[in-house]
């Protein structure tokens, strides 16, 4: 049994890109994650990853709030890209989301958290109702 799941917070180092294919609509964006860590010495450290990611939905709606600064929360799963141009090859791991939300966006020396507008969902949830608010455990 295999396991491909991520799940992350970033803030968006750019604005998104929406592009139609066929009748849906890919958005690509682009975000970073820090951590933070002491070494052996007791300094701080931090290194920021970047993660590019690609969200398939109906309507591109949901790409006018994907802008530069703006925290999202992702869950999806990695995927490789391979491509060929010039003769060279070429891969780049990508993070193919399945779930999106839009985080509280705090403004510049403001501590105040500014809410968030909530895209809609797309489509039918995969996950059934067991109409049994009881727990197994």
């Amino acid at each position: 049994m295999y396991l491909n799941v991520v799940i992350l917070i970033l803030t968006l180092g750019r604005d998104a890109e929406s592009k139609q294919v066929g009748e849906r609509n890919v958005i690509n964006f682009t975000g970073a994650t820090t951590r933070k860590w002491r070494d052996a010495q007791g300094n701080e450290q931090e290194h920021t990853d970047w993660v590019n990611c690609k969200y398939w939905v109906k309507s591109s709606k949901v790409a006018q709030y994907l802008t530069k600064g703006r925290p999202v929360f992702v869950q999806g799963n990695l995927e490789t890209e391979r491509w060929e141009k010039d003769g060279n090859k070429y891969e780049r791991v990508v993070v193919n989301v399945q779930d999106l939300q839009l985080m509280p966006q705090r403004e510049q020396g403001d501590q105040q958290a500014q809410p968030a507008p909530q895209p809609q969902p797309q489509g039918k949830s995969p996950y059934k109702p067991t109409g049994d608010p009881v727990l197994p455990f």
